[in-house]
């Protein structure tokens, strides 16, 4: 029962915790409209390289991507629109976008879609927020390391889609 003195996001965010801890003993903290599922402590590498470099040019990405699209292909709405219009969405789908990044492509998606989207850098995660708030879009943000998708990751993906999805996901990688 949700109690009135417990926002809905909250309610959501308790029951999401309350899983986690009793499957895995790890705690998992929406932070700015972004489910944190990986500690920056634990990459390391090439992927903390490209962490780090992400996370420092996120405010200049779209601006950057804007002029990049402009000079090399005329725009960048035809671009985008032309491969995205190749995966044939429909209405009421639900989109899971890796490698997010600034949420470029959900601005050229329908407002009735799910959107979800997963990228390592909290810095393009927080400027996908922003731009999925300036473009109207309800969406949902992670951040997580895309090449391993741990047993806590899947419990977390199937709280928020489709058990369809997530099988659909299974099933292609066996």
């Amino acid at each position: 029962m949700l109690n009135k003195h417990v926002s809905s996001s909250n309610y959501i965010q308790q029951q999401i915790n309350q899983i986690m801890q009793n499957n895995h003993d790890d705690i998992y903290v929406q932070e700015n409209g972004i489910m944190k599922i990986i500690d920056d402590t634990s990459v390391t590498g090439n992927n903390r390289k490209y962490l780090e470099l992400y996370d420092k040019i996120a405010p200049l990405y779209r601006i950057s991507n804007a002029i990049y699209f402009a000079l090399k292909f005329g725009g960048e709405e035809s671009y985008r629109n032309e491969f995205l219009s190749e995966l044939e969405i429909k209405s009421g789908d639900k989109i899971l976008e890796t490698s997010v990044g600034a949420g470029d492509n959900f601005r050229y998606l329908p407002n009735d879609v799910t959107l979800y989207g997963l990228d390592l850098s909290y810095g393009m995660l927080k400027q996908a927020v922003k731009n999925a708030k300036i473009w109207k879009k309800q969406a949902n943000f992670f951040k997580v390391m895309q090449r391993f998708y741990p047993l806590k990751m899947i419990v977390l993906m199937l709280y928020f889609m489709s058990v369809e999805l997530i099988s659909l996901i299974i099933n292609k990688k066996r």
